[in-house]
């Protein structure tokens, strides 16, 4: 180590200094190790951490008996000054068994000294700068400036290892326990060149600056408190190189900065997985589980045999005895190599690969050391103290996955079958989840059963569902808190803010509709009423025709959902809430669907595959919300009369209107041929796109109606090849609307009008996409281009060919 770092060498940490800094690497248990017996030696007045200090309160907590690491703070705030729309911030400040700074806690309370924090609160740090990847929750702890720099890239080439993780543990994880001071003074040149390669401007932009100024202040302040006293200041080893050159005997500090009423720091229990830095944690160390075991001081033996038992996941038979004394042989053997007296990760890695991998490195290997990967990131999770503070919201959550039997460990994902049409307590389980994805609660997914918002899988009876813990969970949790003490309370509050900006923003009906859907499904059986009215409110403006059909279709789901969702009960809500009220709301969706249909001039073309799908749900929808009404289906007719008479806007949709007539036998088999031939005739290209329309509401049209065929063979017949690339990409997707055994029907059709025999299935014929086609047709241009220049036009045609075959070069 001595001469890698030879150049960053600096003065030595002044073991009689007042406020002596300590340089980390966050999760470290090399840094934890020789930080303990630091502080023994040191015995301060005060133990300083980098971590927020608006979360000081929660301190006592983290001392208590029966915290059990991993824990996190989980800090947010929200962003509401400037912005139309708050922004959401949030981050994690994990801690686990081998953190520096859990140690640093435990051993100045055993010590009888101050603890405190130093950072900048969470709202500060946001506002000086700090920016985490949006739509994550990242780490408090990031030690992204620890990764990179071109003087690490020459450590890390100089020490003939892989990556500054591996550099890490050949300099300070392997070797055996020395001198605290002379360990921090190796960490301290480590992280003097890391620094060395950072832009001050950046190190401004992003807060840093910032936040060690807060932490000049704070100790300053401590210092005041302990005059004469020594201190001690834990911080990551990039804040060290800077808090190293302030002079502390002629620093005051001033004043700490005020906390922000907006911030919110909770205790909250985290897992090994969200803290291993391979699954995308952007601090601290890999793999801990290996670590843990490392900082308990297992021996390899038990390790190896630990894998042994994993890789059964592979092989039945696990590991064999000789393959495991081989590998602990191994690795050892590779730890003396690289002089290493711990045995290292990389060390581990290495041994098992070359010992367990038996095939290709590509297959067995990638396998191999999957399961190495989730073995030495380990599996435990937290717990925090009881006398810690839940949020009425998780500890809700808790008690109802416990009511239900949902386990709360985290770990492999558990699949749950729900039967709620027959049993109440799985309709319970069901409302529970459902109540949990309305918050955006990240803890079970549905695989399948039926979802009433979108008409699907409507024939399942039951619901499978995925699930499992995560720290996130209970984050996302803490976070949904502002909308209630319940999940039932959160869900309510949750659904009527999505209201409100339905009612304030777009204002349309299906979105309100959709609403309705997830109370109902959430068992928010007393949040109908209002909801329903306000559909109904929206579907009186809806100016959208696909919306107010979407309104119509889901208002319609609902009501013929009674049974499972419970509709059909008869108390007060009941009696202002039935599936007669909803079919009479969703009526009058059809009806304003209808009014804005009959009133359209045009179709946008951006818009056509929502249009056709949105015109065969209202006619099919005529009959389920009025029940075969004559009057209703005729006033259909007549408005899809009007619409496929239409000439403005995207062709599709007259052909969709002409294919719901002829399939309710409005239309007839001629009036379909003659608007086929007249379309085709006018323009073919909306000619094309009229067929498509039509195929899309009534493929039976293309074998029942002869002459349909025939007009597309004649016009094909008569168009040349750049006319026929244009209208390829339409022509696909009508024809792309029929199953396998139609498109065979259609093609022996053609080719018996042909006159071309088939003996075999057309369309087991292997198909190419539209854009291939106009490809592979522009280089057969090409080609006859060329032949021709070279006069071979006559050998492409099949006359006077060469003998024996295509002519070289």
């Amino acid at each position: 180590m001595s001469e890698l770092l030879q150049e960053w060498r600096h003065e030595p940490l002044d073991r009689d200094a007042a406020v002596v800094l300590v340089p980390i690497r966050h999760h470290s248990p090399a840094c934890a190790r020789h930080l303990r017996a630091l502080l023994g030696a040191v015995r301060p007045a005060a133990v300083l951490i980098e971590a927020p200090c608006d979360a000081e309160p929660l301190i006592p907590h983290l001392l208590a008996d029966d915290a059990e690491p991993p824990l996190a703070l989980y800090t947010t705030w929200i962003e509401r000054q400037g912005r139309d729309e708050p922004r959401h911030h949030a981050s994690y400040w994990p801690l686990c068994e081998y953190s520096p700074e859990w140690v640093a806690l435990r051993t100045a309370a055993e010590l009888g000294a101050e603890i405190g924090f130093v950072d900048l609160d969470f709202a500060r740090m946001v506002q000086a700068g700090r920016r985490g990847e949006r739509d994550r929750i990242d780490s408090l702890q990031d030690e992204a400036h620890l990764q990179r720099g071109r003087y690490l890239d020459a450590l890390v080439r100089a020490a003939g290892v892989r990556d500054p993780n591996e550099l890490w543990d050949h300099l300070f994880e392997c070797p055996a326990d020395r001198d605290p001071w002379a360990f921090f003074d190796g960490v301290l040149a480590y992280c003097s060149a890391s620094r060395h390669g950072s832009d001050p401007a950046e190190l401004e932009h992003d807060g840093t600056l910032a936040r060690e100024a807060e932490m000049v202040r704070r100790v300053a302040a401590a210092r005041g408190r302990h005059p004469g006293r020594r201190i001690v200041v834990v911080t990551g080893g990039f804040h060290s190189v800077a808090l190293r050159a302030v002079d502390w005997s002629a620093e005051s500090g001033g004043p700490p900065t005020a906390l922000s009423p907006d911030s919110q720091v909770t205790l909250m229990r985290y897992a090994y997985e969200q803290l291993d830095r391979l699954n995308g944690y952007a601090a601290g160390m890999p793999s801990p589980g290996f670590y843990e075991r490392q900082w308990r001081g297992e021996a390899v033996e038990h390790t190896v045999t630990a894998f042994g038992r994993a890789l059964r996941v592979l092989r039945p038979e696990g590991a064999s005895a000789a393959d495991s004394i081989a590998a602990v042989e191994q690795v050892r053997g590779l730890a003396a190599l690289r002089g290493h007296h711990r045995i290292g990760r990389q060390d581990l890695l290495d041994a098992i690969t070359s010992t367990f991998v038996k095939g290709s490195d590509d297959v067995e290997g990638v396998a191999v050391q999957a399961v190495a990967r989730k073995l030495l990131a380990g599996e435990r999770r937290g717990r925090i103290p009881s006398d810690a503070a839940t949020p009425p919201l998780v500890a809700d959550f808790e008690a109802g996955a416990d009511r239900h039997r949902l386990s709360r460990e985290g770990g492999a994902r558990r699949e749950l079958v729900l039967d709620g049409y027959r049993k109440a307590a799985h309709r319970a389980a069901s409302r529970f989840l459902h109540r949990l994805a309305v918050l955006d609660v990240p803890f079970a997914q549905k695989v399948r059963g039926p979802d009433f918002a979108r008409g699907t899988d409507l024939d399942r009876i039951q619901e499978v569902w995925s699930y499992a813990w995560q720290p996130a969970t209970e984050s996302a949790l803490i976070e949904a808190s502002r909308y209630g003490a319940s999940l039932r309370e959160a869900a309510a509050a949750r659904i009527g803010e999505r209201l409100a900006q339905a009612r304030d923003g777009d204002r349309r009906a299906d979105r309100a509709a959709e609403l309705l859907v997830q109370a109902a499904v959430c068992g928010l059986h007393d949040q109908l009423p209002r909801l329903l009215a306000a559909v109904a409110a929206l579907v009186a403006e809806e100016g959208r025709f696909d919306a107010a059909v979407a309104a119509c279709e889901r208002l319609r789901l609902v009501a013929q959902a009674c049974e499972p969702l419970e509709l059909h009960r008869t108390d007060e809500v009941g009696k202002v809430f039935t599936a007669d009220a909803v079919l009479a709301a969703a009526a009058t969706a059809w009806q304003r669907a209808a009014l804005l249909l009959a009133e359209a001039r045009s179709w946008p073309d951006d818009e056509v595959q929502a249009l056709l799908d949105a015109l065969a749900d209202w006619r099919a929808a005529a009959d389920d919300v009025f029940g075969g009404s004559g009057p209703f289906d005729r006033h259909a007719d007549e408005v899809l009369a009007a619409v496929a008479r239409g000439t403005e806007g995207a062709p599709e949709v007259p052909g969709a209107a002409l294919g719901l007539l002829h399939g309710s036998g409005a239309a007839t088999d001629r009036e379909v041929a003659v608007a086929v031939r007249g379309r085709l005739a006018g323009a073919a290209l909306a000619g094309s796109r009229f067929v498509r329309g039509l195929f899309h509401t009534d493929r039976s049209a293309v074998w029942q109606v002869g002459e349909v065929l025939e007009a597309l063979d004649d016009l094909l017949a008569t168009i040349d090849e750049d006319e026929f690339l244009r209208l390829c990409p339409h022509l696909r997707l009508a024809f792309s609307q029929l199953a396998p055994r139609e498109l065979d029907a259609v093609g022996r059709r053609v080719a018996e009008r042909a006159g071309v025999a088939t003996s075999r299935p057309l369309a087991a014929t292997a198909l190419v996409d539209a854009d291939t086609a106009v490809r592979i047709r522009a280089v057969d241009r090409l080609l006859a281009e060329e032949l021709a220049a070279d006069g071979l036009g006559a050998w492409l045609a099949g006359d006077d060919a060469p003998p024996g075959g295509p002519v070289d070069g």
